[in-house]
């Protein structure tokens, strides 16, 4: 009876010790493994094209409009997964140590309605509508490799200002902001600073500099950001 109290005694030391040992090995294999949401970066020399149309109720030069835009781009930057990480990227793993080449394609579209105020060389306009949001992410490394596609349909609101310089050119400034609604949680933000040529009475092209960023919430290490040069074609009517 002795014998089987003194084993029970030794016994239950070693069975604490081990859910102890299987606590911690958990706690470091959960600490050693990132999701794609730790992912921060930018790339600030991309070229930024777009497209945009804009159609004037009743023609004339302010009050209400609906408009339609389509942009993008695509960067490039550097990851490393250190030794004893590993990095989950969709149904994929990547162990490290590995630098990786990341490249990140953002695209967006935007349908809104908007209202345009006129006076003299200025006009300013706001808007709001839908932004459709798509973010392709490539991983690429020396043995490895993972691919993600992340998409969103987002609410937007949007600033406009133009200063005439003459009777074919101007300069814009404009900014939106974009909260998701259905999709993959992804923000979105754009600024633009443009100079632009009116080549007709309802075309304009335009080159300048844009910044677009992606992010999941404010709190993330999910920030990706590419700027650039810019240039595209607007219709107006």
């Amino acid at each position: 009876m002795r014998d089987r109290e003194l084993s029970a005694t030794v016994r239950e030391p070693r069975v604490k010790l081990a859910l102890r040992c299987l606590v911690s090995l958990s706690a470091l294999a959960l600490a050693s493994c990132r999701s794609l949401t730790d992912l921060e970066g930018a790339d600030r020399d991309v070229w930024m094209p777009g497209l945009e149309a804009r159609w004037m109720w009743k023609g004339e030069r302010e009050g209400w409009f609906l408009q339609g835009r389509a942009r993008g781009g695509e960067g490039q930057f550097g990851e490393s997964v250190p030794a004893g990480e590993v990095l989950e990227v969709g149904d994929a793993t990547i162990q490290g140590p590995e630098r990786l080449d990341v490249r990140v394609q953002m695209r967006n579209g935007e349908l809104a309605l908007g209202r345009r105020v006129a006076g003299g060389a200025l006009e300013f306009a706001w808007f709001a509508g839908v932004e459709f949001v798509n973010v392709e992410i490539e991983l690429e490394g020396p043995t490895q490799a993972a691919e993600e596609l992340r998409s969103s349909r987002n609410a937007l609101g949007g600033l406009w200002l133009s200063a005439r310089i003459n009777e074919r050119w101007s300069v814009e400034f404009g900014h939106t902001r974009s909260a998701p609604l259905f999709g993959d949680p992804l923000f979105a933000t754009s600024t633009d600073a443009l100079l632009t040529l009116r080549l007709n009475e309802w075309s304009r092209c335009y080159v300048g500099w844009r910044s677009m960023q992606m992010y999941e919430y404010e709190d993330s290490e999910v920030d990706l950001e590419i700027s650039g040069p810019a240039f595209g074609l607007g219709v107006e009517l």
